[in-house]
């Protein structure tokens, strides 16, 4: 870790004086890390102050529309220190904050820098306010052009700071957070492909220009608790300890669950990159940080969402209390949740569904807007199982963790169609199994060929770089209640990655953690004691089945009811159709047979046509209990009918 002292030669920065520092990660020249993190400003806070800009933010936005920059902001009275210069050309903004840039770059940049500024100023008025008047900004630096081609960091080395960052912090004197087109619109040539950079340089700036003026005694706090981090050997080894705004920063993309990761600290970064992860491992940086953003909303990630889907996404305003500048939201100390999976219950809509009982117990998040389903916490104790026999199976994760069909607008109807003929064969047959899944806001998700099992609204806390890699699908629970499988899957597309019916394994998963736990009587208890007797006779022995009860009960299903589970002569699975599993494992099949009694035909993806599966008749409720108000819905709805 190095601090490089930097003379300042142009007249931009001509108020920083010679103590200005920049700090910077610089292992084996490698890491050009975002730098001017912070700089000792020896001008007064008159003098800021006599500089503010004229006016208030605004509580709206113009994202989607990208023209040129207003005449009057050119002038030095309006905008800090010396008005926009030339080189912009390009504007829009939010709240009345300026995103600029050249005439390079493409404008769906600007709009993703429009959407960082729109959600990282949304929570909190006094902060929003306090950057708007230091005359606060954003510009993007296009594709072929360098950190000092920005005006408010021209004066600096080009040789150095064209190769060392892509983005830049906001600083009283220099009020301008930057990063690059390629970072923001995810492009083959970004070297921070597996980082929001520029997330990361706008914290700076709201930590700077924000915060630090727009929360009392915030900025010295942050001081206070960095040095005792340090002290504690928190984040060592890791860029985080760098300096106190590096803390900040590194901790806010964790928070947003934007973080780069690593198992081991390797200089930059390590395993704390995502916020139920950093809630657990330093509590006083999390509050920090949730005093600056406490709506809690959902962050859309840059390389899954469209400037579309940014647009219309409905964010929620000035949860520190204030009404200033419009939106809603302030919260009331009686306004309490009584039970820890009311935010949960409220993405799903229980708060409309069963409003008796959320109005009551669950009043803290029927009164917030939950943003792209907002279930971005499961827990600090899940745990990801897979099959990883010599490093060939990849298998879907997540088949469980403990614990004591909406897609985006990215995935072809016809697979959302196939897994809705999924949904409706598997609840067929059972009415307390169906009606289970559906109380406890059992539900279906499609991930697109181009997203990733994190794009998931439920799993964004997830790891991308190792759970994007590992799974195409992930099964319910009670605390993330989605099953999920990919489109190449569902649709037999030449990118699937699996010979099996992913789909259906995962939401076997949920069939069984959602639905068969609590509408069969001592089923899960019984699969569990089954589970260990199969292990104890080596049944499945070399087999991913056996590698858990969740397991067992899944790939031996697809053997039975479905025969839909992939094949090897070898001891890696033969257990592949339903006559053999009845053969092989009696008491398996009986489970399995308890929750399908009705030995329907199951229609396999790569064969069956969405007009088969829609004509197909399927027989339900064969355990005998059939109700009359579930004869009564389906008679008012079609429900069973209705995958088109």
């Amino acid at each position: 870790m190095g601090t490089n002292m930097v003379e300042v030669n142009g007249n931009d920065l001509d108020t920083l004086g010679k103590d200005f520092k920049i700090q910077f990660y610089d292992t084996d020249g490698n890491y050009t890390d975002t730098g001017f993190v912070g700089y000792s400003d020896n001008s007064s806070q008159k003098n800021r102050r006599a500089s503010l800009r004229p006016g208030k933010a605004t509580s709206t936005d113009s994202c989607d529309h990208v023209r040129g920059v207003p005449t009057e902001l050119r002038s030095s009275s309006v905008m800090k220190p010396h008005g926009l210069a030339t080189f912009y050309q390009k504007y829009t903004e939010a709240y009345g904050i300026p995103i600029l840039s050249s005439w390079n770059v493409n404008d769906d940049a600007l709009k993703r820098a429009c959407y960082i500024t729109r959600f990282l100023f949304a929570d909190n008025y006094a902060v929003r306010n306090s950057f708007y008047q230091r005359s606060g900004r954003s510009a993007v630096i296009g594709v072929h052009e360098g950190t000092t081609s920005i005006p408010e960091h021209s004066h600096m080395d080009p040789s150095f700071w064209d190769n060392r960052a892509r983005g830049l912090g906001a600083t009283d004197s220099a009020p301008v957070s930057t990063g690059g087109e390629e970072n923001l619109l995810c492009l083959q040539n970004d070297r921070y492909h597996s980082e929001d950079i520029y997330l990361h340089e706008f914290a700076h700036g709201v930590a700077n220009l924000g915060a630090r003026y727009g929360i009392s005694g915030w900025f010295q706090r942050l001081e206070n608790q960095y040095k005792t981090a340090k002290q504690q050997g928190l984040w060592a080894h890791t860029y985080s300890m760098s300096s106190s705004a590096e803390y900040f920063a590194e901790g806010v993309q964790s928070y947003f669950n934007v973080n780069d990761y690593s198992a081991t600290p390797n200089g930059i970064h390590g395993p704390i990159s995502t916020r139920d992860k950093l809630r657990t491992y330093d509590p006083a940086l999390y509050q920090l940080i949730e005093e600056v953003w406490p709506c809690h909303n959902t962050y859309l990630k840059r390389c899954v969402t469209s400037r579309a889907q940014e647009q219309q996404q409905n964010i929620r305003t000035n949860c520190d209390g204030s009404t200033s500048g419009g939106g809603g939201g302030a919260s009331s100390t009686s306004c309490t949740d009584h039970h820890q999976f009311c935010h949960d219950w409220a993405g799903s809509g229980e708060c409309s569904r069963n409003p008796a009982y959320m109005n009551e117990n669950c009043k803290k998040s029927c009164n917030l807007e939950v943003n792209g389903n907002g279930l971005d916490t499961l827990g600090k104790d899940f745990k990801i199982q897979f099959y990883d026999a010599d490093g060939n199976y990849t298998d879907t994760g997540f088949v469980e963790y403990s614990d004591n069909s909406s897609p985006s607008w990215n995935v072809n109807d016809d697979a959302l169609r196939r897994a809705c003929y999924i949904t409706r064969f598997l609840f067929a047959d059972n009415y307390a199994v169906r009606n289970s899944f559906y109380q406890r806001s059992g539900r279906s998700a499609v991930i697109g060929v181009h997203e990733g099992t994190t794009s998931i609204p439920e799993y964004s806390h997830m790891d991308p770089s190792f759970s994007d890699n590992r799974a195409r699908g992930l099964g319910a629970t009670d605390s993330a209640p989605v099953s999920t499988g990919a489109e190449e899957n569902l649709l037999c597309l030449q990118n699937d990655r699996y010979s099996e019916d992913i789909y259906l394994h995962e939401f076997a998963h949920g069939v069984a953690n959602l639905g068969a736990r609590y509408g069969i009587s001592g089923w899960f208890q019984r699969l569990e004691n089954q589970y260990k007797i199969a292990k104890q006779q080596g049944l499945l022995e070399h087999n991913y089945a056996i590698s858990s009860s969740v397991e067992y009960f899944v790939s031996c299903r697809r053997a039975k009811l479905l025969n839909a589970t992939d094949y090897s002569t070898t001891p890696n699975g033969t257990i592949s159709t339903k006559d053999k599993l009845r053969t092989y494992d009696p008491a398996l099949y009986q489970l399995i047979e308890e929750v399908w009694p009705c030995h329907n035909i199951y229609l396999k993806r790569c064969v069956a046509s969405r007009a088969q599966e829609q004509q197909q008749n399927i027989h339900t409720n064969c355990q005998g209990m059939f109700k009359l108000e579930d004869f009564q819905s389906l008679v008012m709805r079609n429900e069973t009918k209705y995958c088109h």
